[in-house]
């Protein structure tokens, strides 16, 4: 899994170079990424470049094109990932759901993956078992450990029982230290 990020725009770059930087970006494949629009700090060598800046709307659609361009490829991953088993570190709750993300994804910048009703303690990490994509984030559900007969999930955090129901929102979770 590869991530990385671009300043868009920056001065002197012609659009031979942001088409090329596009195209490479598509090619290198990466899964992860951000762009920002470049903007002129004081005291860089940069800021003595004046008459190579370039005007804020083409900075700015350059940055959305190549944010774009993640955005897709991240949405083609999120799908792809439907039916796998990923191990996600919970990262807080938002009500009765668990949110976290998967060792691929950095936080507050990535995809999550939301676990429905499943309160786990932020700090969990959990075998998570995809079951579908909104855009870029992944829902979840526990996956089993072992095959007993009461469905029984375990965690670094947490165990799961669900004893006469196998949904998972019949589960009660009894969160340890």
């Amino acid at each position: 899994m590869l991530r990385t990020t671009f300043i868009s725009g920056f001065p002197g770059e012609t659009d031979e170079d942001h088409r090329e930087l596009v195209r490479r970006a598509s090619e290198l494949g990466f899964a992860r990424g951000g762009a920002f629009a470049y903007s002129q700090e004081e005291g860089t060598p940069a800021a003595e470049m004046e008459d190579e800046m370039l005007d804020e709307e083409v900075r700015w659609a350059r940055r959305d094109e190549m944010v774009a361009g993640f955005q897709a490829r991240g949405r083609a991953w999120a799908h792809a990932q439907v039916g796998r088993t990923l191990r996600v570190m919970v990262d807080k709750m938002e009500g009765l759901d668990a949110v976290g993300r998967t060792e691929y994804d950095a936080p507050d910048i990535d995809s999550t993956v939301r676990i429905p009703a499943m309160p786990l303690a932020p700090g969990s990490v959990v075998n998570v078992r995809i079951v579908a994509a909104d855009e870029v984030d992944l829902i979840a559900e526990m996956a089993p450990v072992g095959v007993d007969a009461t469905m029984k999930y375990s965690t670094k955090a947490a165990i799961v029982d669900c004893e006469s129901e196998p949904l998972l929102e019949e589960c009660v979770a009894d969160v340890v230290a």
